[in-house]
C-alpha cells in the first residue's frame, strides 16, 4: 500500500520505518524536514507539505502533538492533506487528542467521502521499534478491516473500541492511569523521606509490592536512578490531562485533576522537557 505518514517525532518516524519493513510505499512529511534522513536511507519519499504526501496515498496516518497540528496537517486550506485525498483512501489519525476534535475530524473526511479511523497507540519507543504499540481504535469495523495491513505493521493488538473519537478517549483514560501512578510513586519516595525511611530503601521495597504495576515499578527504578531523559515529557502528561478535563466535570476526575496539578508545579519548576518521572524532583 502507499502510505503517508505526518509527523516525525519520537512516535511517527518509528512507525514510518515499520511500514517500510513491512513492504509498503512510504511517504513522509515533518515540519522539519531534516528528522526524515534516516528513513530516506530506508527508502522512504520526503514530501514537502501534507498536501504532496497524501497525493495518491492509500491511507494517510497522522502522529503529531495536539489538536492544533492535526487541524494544520489535515485541514490547512494553504497545503492540509484532505485536499489531496481521493475518495474511499482512510485517514488515521494516531495522535494523542481530544475527542471532539477527533469527531469533527471524522465528520469533515466523511462528507469528504474519505473514511476514517482514529487509532492512538499505547507503547513504549521500544515497543514501537519492535513493531508490537497497541491500537485503539475508533470507527467503522469494516474500515479497519481495511486498514489493517498498516496497523498490523506497527502493532501487534488493535482493540476497537467503538465510533470515532471512542479511541482518543480511552487513550487519554490509559495516559491518566499512567499519570496518575507516576505522581503517586514520586509523592510516596518524597514522603518517606520525610518520614524518616531512606528514599531509595523505600523505593527499592515499593517497587517490590504486589500493589505495584509493571508501570509504577519502572517509574520507582527511574526515580531512583534519576533517570529523567524525555520518553513520555511532563508538559506532554500535562497537555493530555488538560485534554481529559476539557470533556468532563472536574468533580468527576478529582484524582486526575489532582495529578494535573502535581505536573503543573513540575512545569513551574523548569522541568517540563524532562521525563514524567521529573515530577518526583517536586519532592526533593
Amino acid at each position: 500500500m502507499r502510505v503517508a505518514v505526518l509527523g516525525m517525532g519520537a512516535m511517527g518516524s518509528r512507525m514510518a520505518l515499520s511500514l517500510l519493513k513491512a513492504g509498503h510505499s512510504v511517504v513522509v512529511w515533518n515540519r522539519t524536514p531534516g528528522r526524515a534522513t534516516h528513513l530516506i536511507e530506508q527508502g522512504a519519499s520526503v514530501a514537502a507539505t501534507p498536501y504532496d504526501a497524501a497525493k495518491d496515498a492509500d491511507i494517510v496516518l497522522s502522529v503529531v502533538r495536539d489538536n492544533e497540528a492535526s487541524r494544520r496537517v489535515w485541514l490547512s486550506p494553504d497545503d492540509g492533506a484532505l485536499m489531496a485525498m481521493s475518495a474511499g483512501a482512510i485517514g488515521i489519525e494516531s495522535s494523542t487528542l481530544t475527542p471532539n476534535w477527533v469527531r469533527e475530524l471524522a465528520s469533515t473526511l466523511a462528507a469528504r467521502g474519505i473514511r476514517f479511523l482514529d487509532a492512538p497507540v499505547v507503547g513504549t519507543r521500544a515497543q514501537a521499534d519492535a513493531m508490537t504499540l497497541i491500537h485503539l481504535v475508533g470507527g467503522d469495523e469494516a474500515t479497519m478491516v481495511g486498514a489493517r495491513p498498516v496497523l498490523s505493521a506497527i502493532g501487534n493488538v488493535a482493540h476497537h473500541v467503538g465510533v470515532p473519537g471512542s479511541g482518543a478517549a480511552l487513550k487519554l483514560l490509559v495516559n491518566a492511569l499512567l499519570s496518575i501512578q507516576v505522581a503517586a510513586i514520586g509523592e510516596l519516595l518524597g514522603a518517606a523521606e520525610r518520614l524518616g525511611v531512606d528514599r531509595r530503601r523505600a523505593g527499592e521495597v515499593i517497587a517490590e509490592m504486589p500493589s505495584c504495576s509493571a508501570s509504577a515499578k519502572g517509574a520507582t527504578i527511574a526515580m531512583l536512578a534519576r533517570n529523567f531523559a524525555p520518553a513520555f515529557p511532563v508538559e506532554l502528561v500535562k497537555k493530555d490531562l488538560s485534554y481529559l478535563a476539557s470533556g468532563i466535570e472536574p468533580s468527576a476526575l478529582p484524582i486526575s485533576v489532582a495529578a494535573s496539578g502535581v505536573f503543573a508545579r513540575a512545569i513551574q519548576a523548569g522541568f517540563a522537557n524532562e521525563n514524567m518521572t521529573a515530577v518526583a524532583k517536586v519532592y526533593d
